[in-house]
């Protein structure tokens, strides 16, 4: 790593790093392996060895630094290869969340209501069950059962605003008169 040069500022001490050729600081590539852990900028500089008093602004100009952005993109798009997924595979398993409905598991008619046998149900609609209880009654016999689906509104909301259906913005056009067009969706 690079040599540390003290630097006197008044009363208080400066820690600045030499770069090596072509490397860079630890506290740099600590700041990247945390960073990819977290992509919190203020926290990964923390994390890396950063006051806590300077971490917001170091974290920021961290970012922008184009050998760090560079590795924290190259190091997302090897760990996108290897795990294979990509946004389409989140997408997929979102809409399994959002378009699984009750009446994909259970029947509903005049002797009341029946559960589906699961090795009936689709891989999507399995996917969107969180979980099943069964209680029974002292005799052995199913007195109820509880099934709880993954968040559909969640799952709803996150496709929204992947595909433009829903903004979380407010836009500003400021012209000789101020007008401020605000766009808020609310829930169904």
């Amino acid at each position: 790593m690079g040599k540390m040069k003290r630097k006197k500022k008044g009363k208080k001490h400066a820690i600045k790093f030499k770069k090596t050729k072509g490397r860079w600081t630890e506290y740099q590539q600590r700041f990247v392996e945390a960073y990819l852990l977290d992509p919190n900028a203020t926290q990964a500089a923390v994390k890396a060895g950063y006051s806590k008093r300077t971490a917001y602004s170091q974290g920021q100009r961290l970012l922008k630094h184009v050998e760090v952005s560079r590795e924290i993109a190259k190091r997302r798009k090897e760990r996108e290869a290897r795990s294979a997924k990509s946004g389409d595979d989140v997408i997929a398993e979102l809409e399994k969340l959002a378009f699984t409905n009750m009446t994909d598991i259970l029947e509903f008619g005049p002797n009341g209501v029946r559960v589906k046998d699961s090795d009936t149900l689709p891989a999507a609609v399995q996917a969107a069950i969180e979980s099943v209880q069964e209680s029974r009654d002292k005799d052995g016999n199913v007195t109820s059962i509880r099934i709880k689906l993954h968040d559909k509104k969640g799952s709803l909301e996150l496709l929204g605003k992947h595909l433009g259906v829903i903004k979380d913005k407010v836009e500003h056009d400021i012209t000789e008169r101020t007008r401020i067009v605000c766009e808020f969706y609310a829930d169904e």
